[in-house]
Order: C-alpha cells, then sequence, then structure tokens
C-alpha cells in the first residue's frame, strides 16, 4: 500500500487518514510495520457525508432565495429548484478548498449566489465539528 505524500516508509510509523465520501466518512489510522501497513483503528459515520453538507448548501441557498430581495419570481416547484441547487452546491464547495468564493450560477430564472469561503465555514462548521470528534474517536480506538 502507497500513502500519499510519504517517500520514506522507514521513518513513518502510523497513518491518519480521512475520507468524505458523499455518503459516508471515514477515519482510519495505520501503523507502519516494516514498510507494511496495517489497520490500527478504523470509524466510520454514515450521517457526516459531502452528502449532508450538499444538502446544508441547498436548504440555505433555497432559504436565501425565499427572502432575499432576489427571491424567485418564477413558478418553478421546490423539488426542481433544490434538484438545480444541489449539483452547484456540490461544486462550489470543492472550489472553496482553491477560492475565497464561489459563485453559484443556476439557470431556468434562479438568481446567482456568491458563497464566500468565510459563510461555507460558518454552515458546514457543526459537521466539521463532528468529523474531528469521530477524528478523536478514532484516535483514541487507536491508543488502547
Amino acid at each position: 500500500m502507497k500513502v500519499l505524500g510519504v517517500e520514506n516508509y522507514e521513518e513513518v510509523k502510523r497513518v491518519l487518514v480521512f475520507h468524505l465520501e458523499p455518503s459516508y466518512c471515514n477515519v482510519t489510522i495505520l501503523d507502519n510495520f516494516d514498510c507494511e501497513f496495517k489497520v490500527r483503528a478504523c470509524k466510520h459515520d454514515e450521517n457526516l457525508s459531502g452528502r449532508a453538507i450538499d444538502l446544508l448548501l441547498v436548504d440555505y441557498i433555497y432559504e436565501w432565495l425565499g427572502s432575499s430581495p432576489n427571491a424567485l419570481k418564477c413558478s418553478l416547484s421546490p423539488t426542481f429548484v433544490k434538484k438545480k441547487l444541489a449539483s452547484e452546491c456540490s461544486e462550489a464547495w470543492k472550489r472553496l478548498v482553491w477560492s475565497d468564493s464561489a459563485q453559484l450560477r443556476f439557470k431556468d430564472g434562479i438568481p446567482s449566489y456568491k458563497l464566500t469561503r468565510v459563510k461555507f465555514e460558518e454552515l458546514v462548521g457543526p459537521i466539521l465539528q463532528k468529523c474531528m470528534e469521530l477524528v478523536d474517536r478514532t484516535m483514541a480506538s487507536a491508543c488502547t
């Protein structure tokens, strides 16, 4: 097993792998025994996911659309609007890794929205805190 970013395996004793997927969050701690990595501890949570972040952003922007001066002035169904928001939100938070803001552009009469990294971090803070708690539990499990 190769570990990303590790060139000299002999010097690495333990590696933490954090994996946030659309449907789950997984934290694994690997121990290195003579350049062979073995799982020491692993924790998994299906309630923490990329999808949870997407849904949180969709709900926030949908609420903004209904309360702002840019409110929806069209006869689109809420289900249709949320579906349009979902794909753009998913891409936007990935762009925020490298940028201070991401412009969410929609079609069909839905106004665009500029999501800043600061606002994103404020919105997803509780989810990220739960991810860190999962990391802490995994680390504690690895120490026993």
